[in-house]
């Protein structure tokens, strides 16, 4: 997959012709003439070429809407510590063409064996860290994909910070745990603080980073499943 740039709106969105096994979306458009200067045009500009060349709106409309996966604007946002939520959150911006926002503390607990005792109790006491600052602006993505590490049995303390800072309202989002023992209730609180957005699915893994192929097609298909959802709204 590549990330391409429209040449008219400016807008990013993934192409996947080169890519082996897959067919690109645009395949699903009538052929058209488009200047070769303009290179690939993101869904929104394709339709609207498809339509000045003679085929109605009607036509257009449902293979339009068979493309807002592409055109939709989606961020994965997560705190990782030791990898898994990493790995998830990684596989996810790569199957559907997201960004990525990754948590980062100011002080982060270290990733030793006392991890579990200093991330344990910061997350039991509710602790939300200072997080370094992000040049992204979360209101301009429609939907949202929040992951977090399960510490005694909630969210990790930089995503509790994360939601507490960031006012999300009226958004799509879905929410993905990773954990070694039991998934506790980090999903359950995270949805508690995202009060007034649309939770559209959760899923959780126990630690991902093993058996990763498997592990990779269970999130890529939820996130996909994520779009299909938006899809038939």
């Amino acid at each position: 997959m590549k990330i391409k740039t429209c040449p008219i709106c400016g807008k990013e969105f993934p192409c996947y012709a080169d890519e082996d096994g897959r067919t690109c979306w645009c395949e699903s458009f009538p052929k058209i003439n488009i200047d070769d200067a303009l290179d690939c045009l993101c869904p929104d500009c394709l339709a609207d070429k498809v339509i000045e060349q003679g085929y109605s709106q009607n036509e257009i409309s449902t293979l339009h809407k068979e493309t807002i996966g592409v055109s939709m604007k989606i961020l994965v946002v997560y705190y990782s510590l030791d990898g898994n939520t990493k790995y998830l959150a990684e596989c996810i911006a790569e199957s559907v063409g997201a960004d990525v926002l990754r948590l980062m503390p100011v002080k982060d607990i270290k990733n030793n064996k006392m991890k579990y005792f200093f991330g344990g109790k910061q997350a039991s006491l509710r602790t939300k860290p200072e997080l370094q600052s992000f040049d992204v602006d979360i209101i301009e993505y429609d939907l949202i994909i929040i992951g977090t590490p399960v510490w005694a049995f909630t969210m990790a303390p930089a995503v509790r910070s994360f939601l507490n800072k960031v006012e999300l309202k009226d958004k799509k989002i879905g929410l993905f745990s990773c954990h070694r023992g039991g998934r506790g209730k980090a999903i359950t609180h995270m949805k508690e603080l995202l009060d007034g957005n649309e939770i559209l699915s959760t899923t959780n893994f126990q630690e991902p980073i093993k058996g990763e192929q498997d592990k990779k097609e269970q999130i890529c298909s939820w996130a996909q499943n994520l779009i299909e959802t938006v899809k038939s709204q």
